[in-house]
């Protein structure tokens, strides 16, 4: 089974999360790998070198599914984390999260994730900065893989 994709960008928070989503997958047994933007090449994500071998790694894996979770600074996300969800697999469900400070952040969510993940955006997750429940994000899960689940053949 091809894993589960989690890419984060920008802060800790960002990071917390993606790694809690990656154990709550794990724990379901599911192969969930966490990506931070950081950690790739800056000018191969600005130039969208999909074929720079860290870029193509992270493609020839066969993913499945994506999960992006994006700290809102701003009133807007890392451009870079956009540009790489657009050269990673375009064919496969994401569920945009957006972790920001205030309620007013959760806009980035249809102005700038889910433009940058077209038709394959799934219901959109907005979470606040140290939010303690995290419900949310593991009924956002869920539904990750029930549309994975859907969309197998056979």
């Amino acid at each position: 089974m091809a894993p589960i994709l989690i890419l984060s960008g920008g802060s800790p928070t960002a990071a917390a999360y993606a790694g809690y989503a990656a154990a709550r997958l794990g724990e379901r047994g599911r192969d969930a790998r966490v990506v931070c933007v950081r950690d790739l090449p800056t000018l191969a994500l600005l130039t969208g070198d999909a074929d720079h071998p860290a870029i193509a790694r992270l493609r020839g894996d066969g993913v499945e599914a994506l999960v992006v979770v994006a700290a809102v600074t701003r009133a807007s996300t890392s451009g870079l984390l956009k540009t790489l969800v657009g050269l990673l697999a375009p064919e496969v469900p994401a569920l945009p999260v957006a972790v920001g400070a205030f309620p007013a952040h959760a806009r980035v969510l249809d102005h700038a994730l889910r433009p940058a993940l077209g038709p394959r955006a799934l219901p959109t997750l907005f979470l606040p900065e140290h939010q303690a429940d995290l419900d949310p994000l593991d009924a956002a899960l869920g539904t990750l893989e029930t549309v994975n689940a859907c969309s197998r053949p056979g």
